[in-house]
């Protein structure tokens, strides 16, 4: 992501930022297990292949979105959280919208 950062230092060891940027993401796998214990089968499914008996696929590949969080430091150590924000619909079929959000943590030591 490109993401655009304000940080407001209150001391030379405390400060806080917030930053919003927009997010391309590509799908590299997306499987489903679906397991049958009366069947005693195993189905597997690539969300990203189109069935044989199927229009499309279950699932695009991209997505575009936004990101916003929040973030402090105390000295070398961070902390961050944010929020992804999916905004193009990722089911190909014209019935049911599909949007992809994510929420993240992120803990860290800057040295």
């Amino acid at each position: 992501p490109i993401l655009f950062n304000y940080k407001k230092e209150f001391t030379s060891s405390f400060g806080i930022r917030g930053f919003v940027g927009p997010n391309i993401r590509y799908g590299i796998m997306a499987e489903t297990h679906v397991e049958s214990t009366v069947t005693n089968t195993t189905i597997k499914t690539d969300l990203y292949k189109k069935p044989s008996a199927a229009d499309h696929a279950p699932l695009t590949r991209t997505d575009l979105g936004l990101t916003i969080g929040v973030g402090v430091h105390f000295n070398a150590f961070q902390i961050q959280t944010g929020f992804n924000f999916g905004l193009l619909d990722r089911n190909p079929g014209k019935n049911v919208t599909l949007n992809m959000h994510q929420y993240f943590v992120g803990v860290g030591f800057v040295f």
